[in-house]
């Protein structure tokens, strides 16, 4: 079907050095969802899991900085610091605001903070995850939009069907639906 929309739509095929890029933007597109997910099925809480993935703006004109070479102006600057002040402050970390009485009673639980501090961890690699999504499409920006779309859907297909094996659990979405 895929081989269809791109002959109907005359899409070129990619370049070779397109595909490396097409392949990692698709395997990070997925992994943000998977990783966000996680995260609040793990125990985070969905408003701190979309804050703190918020940050991948600011990684996204960081990475372009070093990855890309792009310039940094203040104003990039000024928001990558508040990006990561902001995450300090959603995780809420105990140098800051002190140990709270549910960590010291259940330090090792995946449901309770331990999973809430571990799925704030995992809410940062999806963000950090998005933001590299934006690289890796800079990097191929003449991709064909059908073919990338194809792979992302192939590669997420592979990913959705291991995450259970893998993390122990079906990442299902009730846990998100009860914290809107």
């Amino acid at each position: 079907a895929f081989g269809l929309a791109r002959r109907a739509l005359r899409e070129p095929s990619p370049r070779r050095s397109d595909v490396k890029w097409i392949v990692l933007r698709s395997l990070c597109s997925n992994g943000t969802l998977i990783f966000g997910v996680l995260a609040v099925n793990i125990g985070a809480a969905a408003g701190d899991v979309a804050a703190l993935t918020s940050v991948n703006i600011a990684l996204a004109a960081f990475l372009g900085h070093v990855c890309l070479g792009e310039h940094l102006h203040a104003p990039h600057v000024v928001a990558l610091l508040a990006s990561v002040v902001g995450a300090t402050l959603i995780a809420e970390p105990p140098f800051i605001f002190g140990a709270s009485e549910e960590l010291v009673e259940e330090p090792r639980s995946l449901r309770g903070v331990g999973g809430a501090a571990l799925g704030k961890l995992l809410a940062l690699v999806a963000g950090f995850l998005q933001a590299c999504i934006f690289v890796f499409a800079r990097k191929s920006p003449d991709a064909p939009g059908c073919l990338t779309s194809s792979v992302e859907a192939l590669l997420g297909s592979g990913m959705y069907l291991a995450v259970p094996s893998i993390a122990g659990f079906h990442p299902g979405y009730a846990k998100v639906a009860e914290q809107p």
